[in-house]
């Protein structure tokens, strides 16, 4: 099935919008699929045991099928 006729997709789209809207520093996010899986890519803080002083790309396997009902309970109050 292509991207645009899953309607998980018109999710994740609106998710990633409000997240754009809530962009703050350096600390950006977005939600995508690979597969039946969510990630989330994002410019993080560097994890506590690595030795990196700034910032940096980080994908973070949520470890959830995708489903439309699946994103608002996920996201929370971050979103809506």
């Amino acid at each position: 099935m292509p991207k645009g006729d899953n309607p998980i997709d018109a999710k994740i789209d609106e998710a990633n919008a409000a997240l754009k809207d809530k962009r703050t520093g350096e600390t950006r996010v977005t939600i995508f699929r690979r597969g039946d899986r969510l990630h989330l890519k994002g410019t993080l803080p560097p994890k506590p045991h690595l030795p990196k002083d700034s910032p940096y790309q980080q994908t973070i396997s949520l470890g959830k099928q995708h489903q439309a009902s699946t994103l608002h309970p996920l996201l929370g109050s971050l979103l809506w």
